[in-house]
């Protein structure tokens, strides 16, 4: 079994191509990636933080998503495993969208939590 495979994230069709084309428009190269952090912050106490990288730790745990990688470090993986990352372009949503059955709680736009 992979060290993904063990942190059990799921990340949809739409995630992965929407991981794809945010980096092929940022310059295509394939050492970048996106980071997801879960980090202080939000009204709930924590929040998702997805940001380009191009800097990686060999502590980190990175998911392949076509081309590129979507890469968590340690601390945010134990406060994201189990979850399911989609992206979402609606009225109501729009990005990546974290389903997180850690969370204790959410706010009212989903983007922080405990």
């Amino acid at each position: 079994m992979s060290e993904t495979a063990t942190y059990e994230i799921n990340i949809t069709e739409s995630a992965v191509d929407w991981i794809s084309s945010t980096l092929e428009q940022a310059g295509g190269d394939e050492k970048l990636a996106i980071r997801l952090e879960a980090a202080p912050g939000g009204c709930q106490g924590l929040e998702y933080k997805p940001t380009y990288e191009d800097k990686f730790y060999e502590d980190d745990i990175r998911f392949p998503c076509g081309e590129y990688e979507l890469v968590i470090d340690p601390m945010s993986i134990e406060l994201v495993k189990g979850s399911t990352i989609d992206y979402k372009n609606s009225l109501t949503e729009q990005g990546l969208v974290i389903d997180n059955p850690n969370a204790t709680s959410t706010c009212a736009c989903g983007q922080s939590f405990c």
